[in-house]
């Protein structure tokens, strides 16, 4: 009999269910380490999208981590779900469960707000309520419920964005998932039109810009960024791809100052990636490895090929020169390829950087070969789709037309008795 005494004495170090829970087989007990999964900064994070993530993308810049970023032609994965996600080793994280998880398992390098006090951490945690109960569902009425929005602004590029033929279904499919979300939040049954919604944020993006006004620094709690600053500047991108939420938005100046300040400091926009704003970067502390800086390129020329990045007003690595991704430089015969990943990378051979003439050359050729690569794939599919169907339908005429007869087992054996 298995009593409580035993329980309370069994040996928990060898425990394969936890050390909370009592080892009944002792000749099954596994080692208690934990099983880590994640790449514990031994690889560059991944980030997958679908549209550019980029209040993401702030945030790791912000910490001076590598990352890689892939353009997806689907906006859902079945092992993943909704983009954009983040990869991490074997871990595939949600965007909104992103920043919980760097926290976590990063506390010490990937934390923004591990040195703000209590209070401040509260308010943080207040103004990204804000975004995602005020903002995001003004923005979102703007983009599914006008009908001319949606049909000219964003089905348009969702047809660009995603493969042919399921462009037309996934633009219906998103605009239902924007309808189902303004009725979960009781918006449309609740008479609450697109004039409110777009007036209640103005507010809120008034407020924002009297806080931006009243900080000491450039961001909104000083002079050191916060997960709050990439939220919002997520945020922006979108709002002034939107031709409703532009109009308010830029009417606020401190607003627009923190975006294009932002923008030209951490996401390199035209040719003047200026030099003043690399020795503003220096004398805030934002000093980037030279082997981060790779990988950071890389992401620029990516997003820059995003279809959803092509709106002026918020067009984002615009001019972003094409390099190879850091991962597949052992592949150019000069330069030697990465050797670690968030705490660090190989450095290359003198001369032979992947922006460099010959290195941006092979990276060229690469990415055309790629993309012939893959509009033969389509053309393939396409042509076999139509043989296919020519096929099926001639079999299905035959069939109807008594050109050919399909015969049983029975009626064979008696065709062949009879000959």
């Amino acid at each position: 009999m298995f009593s409580s005494a035993d329980f309370f004495e069994s040996d928990f170090s060898k425990n394969p269910l936890g050390a909370h829970t009592s080892s009944l087989c002792p000749g099954h007990a596994v080692d208690p380490n934990p099983i880590k999964a994640h790449a514990e900064g031994k690889q560059p994070l991944i980030l997958l999208q679908f549209r550019p993530a980029f209040a993401l993308q702030l945030y790791l810049r912000f910490v001076r981590a590598p990352y890689v970023v892939r353009n997806l032609e689907y906006p859902f994965l079945e092992t993943a779900g909704r983009l954009p996600v983040l990869i991490d080793g074997q871990f595939i994280i949600p965007e909104d469960d992103a920043l919980a998880y760097l926290r976590e398992h990063y506390p010490s390098s990937l934390d923004l707000d591990s040195k703000l006090s209590g209070a401040k951490r509260a308010q943080v945690s207040a103004l990204h309520a804000l975004v995602s109960e005020k903002l995001a569902p003004a923005l979102g009425a703007s983009r599914y419920r006008d009908e001319r929005n949606f049909v000219q602004n964003v089905r348009d590029v969702i047809l660009r964005a995603t493969r042919f033929p399921l462009g037309p279904t996934w633009a219906s499919a998103e605009r239902r998932r924007g309808m189902a979300e303004q009725r979960w939040r009781g918006l449309v049954e609740g008479g609450v039109g697109l004039g409110e919604l777009l007036a209640r944020a103005r507010v809120v993006y008034r407020e924002l810009d009297n806080w931006l006004g009243a900080s000491t620094g450039d961001f909104f709690f000083g002079r050191e960024p916060t997960s709050f600053d990439a939220c919002l500047f997520g945020h922006l991108v979108e709002a002034l791809a939107d031709v409703n939420v532009l109009v308010i938005v830029s009417t606020f100046g401190n607003l627009m100052r923190f975006f294009r300040r932002i923008a030209e400091e951490f996401f390199e926009i035209g040719s003047a990636t200026v030099a003043s704003s690399a020795e503003q970067q220096q004398q805030q502390g934002f000093v980037v490895a030279s082997n981060v800086k790779e990988y950071y390129k890389r992401a620029d020329y990516v997003n820059s090929r995003n279809p959803f990045n092509q709106v002026k007003a918020a067009k984002l690595c615009a001019e972003a020169p094409l390099v190879p991704e850091p991962m597949l430089h052992k592949f150019l015969e000069e330069g030697e390829g990465p050797k670690g990943g968030v705490g660090g990378v190989g450095k290359k051979q003198a001369g032979t950087t992947a922006a460099g003439p010959e290195g941006g050359k092979k990276a060229e050729e690469l990415e055309e070969e790629r993309a012939r690569h893959k509009e033969n794939v389509i053309w393939l599919t396409v042509v076999g789709g139509v043989v296919g169907f020519f096929l099926l339908f001639q079999g299905i005429m035959a069939l109807a037309t008594g050109e050919i007869e399909i015969v049983t087992e029975g009626e064979e054996e008696e065709v062949e008795e009879g000959g």
